[in-house]
Parts: C-alpha cells; structure tokens; sequence
C-alpha cells in the first residue's frame, strides 16, 4: 500500500493517463515536500497533455450509490443514483470502466435515480462506452431521469437510451 502523497503521485502519473484524481479525503496536512511533488505530478501531466485535480480535501464522498448485478441473460446492471460530481466520479470511474472490460461485455446502466451528473461524469460514460465498444460489447442507458436524459441527450447519447421495463431492455441488449 502507497503510503505518501509523493509515492502516490509516482504510481498515479507512471502510465501518463489524460487525467488524474488525488482523492485527499483522508488527508489532514500536506507537508512542503508533498506540495513539491503535487508541483512535479502536475508539471508532467502538463506536459503529456493531461490533467491533475485534488478532491476531496477532508470530506467524505456520499453523493453517488453504486451498484451492480449480473441478470440471468449474462447483461450486466449497474444502478447509479445519487449526484454524479466531480467527487463522485473519482470514486465511481474506476469501478464502472473495470466493468466495462471483457469481450463482448454487455452492460445496463440504470439512472432512474440520478439527479445530477457534471461534465466529469459525462466523461466518464463516454469512456464507459468507448471501452465496451472497443471489445465488440453493448452499452445502454435505462430508464434515465428527466435531468440525466437530458445531460445524456446534450452529450449526444440520445441512441444510447433505452426506456423501457428491465425485463424488455436486458432481452434486446
């Protein structure tokens, strides 16, 4: 287990991935050189073209509930409720995309609950959908609420909805 912020920032930026989340929550202090190794994190992700964003300074992430399912047809629910923010997503992005993995992977994301999703968490679905897409997979979103269809429509996923009751969606994906 990465115990300092330097050895975290080490292990998060090695891969050059486009953006990186430090979730700070259990942080209490940063020391001078755990500033200096933020710099340096930052620094490189600048100049791959990427992102390094701190959340979570001390406060916990209860926005978002997430849960999945495997159905008797082998089509994976994940039920999203809650606010998918900036927080949110850090925390819920490494669990959607590993399970957005495997060829032909299909996958139901339920967001009847959800009542708020930021452009962070429009990029993670877009994500969601390209790694499913790439291993010859189906991602839908069920049922969505009034204000996720019409983050999803804005983000041009409007052929990626599907209304419907589980039972009819989870036969046809």
């Amino acid at each position: 287990m990465l115990t300092s912020l330097k050895e975290r920032l080490a292990e998060a930026t090695k891969d050059s991935p486009q953006h990186i989340f430090i979730d700070l929550r259990n942080t209490t202090q940063i020391s001078a050189q755990g500033i200096e190794a933020i710099h340096a994190a930052l620094l490189v992700q600048q100049n791959h073209g990427g992102s390094l964003s701190l959340i979570n300074a001390g406060q916990p992430s209860d926005s978002i509930t997430f849960e999945s399912e495997t159905l008797e047809n082998g089509v994976l629910l994940i039920s999203l409720s809650g606010k998918l923010d900036l927080a949110s997503t850090c925390s819920t992005e490494p669990k959607l995309l590993r399970l957005c993995q495997g060829e032909k992977q299909r996958l139901l994301i339920d967001l009847s609950g959800m009542d708020f999703i930021s452009s962070v968490g429009i990029r993670m679905l877009l994500q969601a959908i390209k790694l499913t897409s790439s291993t010859s997979g189906k991602l839908l979103f069920l049922n969505p609420s009034p204000f996720a269809k019409a983050a999803l429509e804005t983000a041009g996923f409007s052929q990626l909805i599907a209304i419907g009751s589980l039972e009819e969606i989870s036969s046809v994906i």
